[in-house]
């Protein structure tokens, strides 16, 4: 949990309770999510690229949240009678990287498993490191399965509206003032 939720600019107070509190070399991972989900497009139907659409969006206001959106993409696979699933979950208020599955055995049934790798909501919460984002990352692009989209959301968000330019700019400002670098360290 970040403890304050500003710091001082030139111009005035700012808060960055609008945004994710991501780290500034997050930035790039957020970039190649958003290329390996681009280079998928053409795979899926009508129906899955209008919710693809609105994933896409809120992934590239990032670090700002976009109101009305409420998506869960994943990528599963069925291996022998298993599954497995590597899952990205974006909000207006929350940003969420998991993965989990079922184990099914003829002796005891199925029993299935999650785990959160890394987390961060609006407020200023944060899970996970760089390092846990990067090998969820890997274990996306790895996945050969089908994507599977729930939406929570709003159907009418306006898909125009741009986020302001000066979110990453002001996370930089932001972990600069906390003593870390653009890592936050």
């Amino acid at each position: 949990m970040i403890d304050d939720d500003s710091f001082e600019d030139d111009d005035a107070t700012q808060h960055i309770e609008d945004l994710f509190p991501f780290m500034v070399g997050e930035k790039d991972l957020i970039d190649q999510l958003e290329a390996t989900i681009r280079a998928s497009l053409k795979t899926l139907e009508p129906a899955e690229l209008r919710k693809m659409a609105a994933f896409l969006f809120a992934l590239e206001r990032l670090p700002y949240a976009t109101a009305g959106v409420s998506i869960d993409l994943a990528i599963s696979q069925r291996i022998e009678g298993n599954l497995s699933y590597v899952s990205v979950e974006i909000s207006g208020d929350a940003f969420r990287l998991s993965t989990g599955g079922a184990v099914y055995s003829p002796d005891v049934g199925s029993d299935s498993y999650s785990e959160t790798s890394f987390e961060v909501e609006t407020g200023g919460y944060r899970e996970g490191t760089t390092e846990a984002f990067e090998e969820w990352l890997d274990m996306f692009r790895a996945t050969h399965g089908s994507y599977s989209m729930e939406d929570f959301g709003d159907d009418d968000i306006d898909l125009t509206e741009e986020a302001p330019a000066d979110g990453w700019d002001r996370l930089a400002a932001y972990w600069d003032s906390h003593g870390g670098d653009e890592y936050g360290y």
